[in-house]
């Protein structure tokens, strides 16, 4: 299990990695003010989903290999679009925490992982045995954000820094950033980019 949670990690500096990780980036800036909340959402959404797909469970085909690639990703580019809009209009949990739930949704489904040893291990036994594998899902999934992991337990344990660092420039930023993940989306070159980074990847 450690192997995996080291793995996550490690896989933050290959590209694969970043259209998991730029969605979450977004959802942890707009979403400053409620970071536990949205960190705790987002990476649910991407464990289940991830899973899902791991298992074969996922029902939606994956839109990366051409199963359904462009309606998918103009719907899933206007629920990022309109999830963000109204996190931004109406600033509440249920706004913030739907906002993250779409990008986890979105960037979990596009995802390409990148596969060492330990998460190839998951991927191979999770057809298998899916319920057996669910915690290595976990471990790897919550490596790769620890970054967000850490920054919403620092505003637990140190509500100050929270204060400090949520203010509309660090969430506007957030929202440019979602903005752009969704035209990504909404113009289907999601699967494009994300299969160009895959290339471009090795452990």
């Amino acid at each position: 299990m450690i192997d995996l949670l080291f793995e996550g990690t490690e896989s933050l500096r290959l590209p694969c990695s970043w259209l998991l990780v730029i969605p979450g980036v977004a959802v942890a800036l707009s979403g400053r003010r409620r970071a536990v909340l949205v960190t705790a959402v987002f990476t649910t959404v991407a464990i289940t989903v991830a899973w899902l797909r791991f298992s074969g469970f996922w029902p939606l085909g994956d839109f990366t290999l051409g199963d359904g690639g462009t309606s998918t990703q103009i719907i899933l580019g206007v629920g990022i679009l309109a999830s963000a809009f109204l996190a931004w209009k109406k600033d509440t949990a249920a706004t913030d925490g739907l906002s993250a739930g779409v990008a986890g949704l979105a960037g979990a489904w596009g995802w390409i992982p990148c596969v060492g040893p330990a998460l190839g291990d998951v991927i191979n036994g999770a057809g298998r045995e899916p319920f057996v594998h669910i915690p290595g899902t976990i471990a790897f999934i919550v490596g790769l954000f620890i970054p967000f992991i850490i920054v919403a337990a620092t505003d637990v344990v140190f509500p100050a820094f929270k204060e400090k660092t949520s203010n509309q420039v660090v969430t506007k930023v957030g929202f440019v950033l979602m903005a752009v993940v969704g035209i990504l989306f909404a113009i289907t070159q999601f699967d494009d980019l994300a299969n160009e980074l895959a290339r471009r990847s090795t452990f």
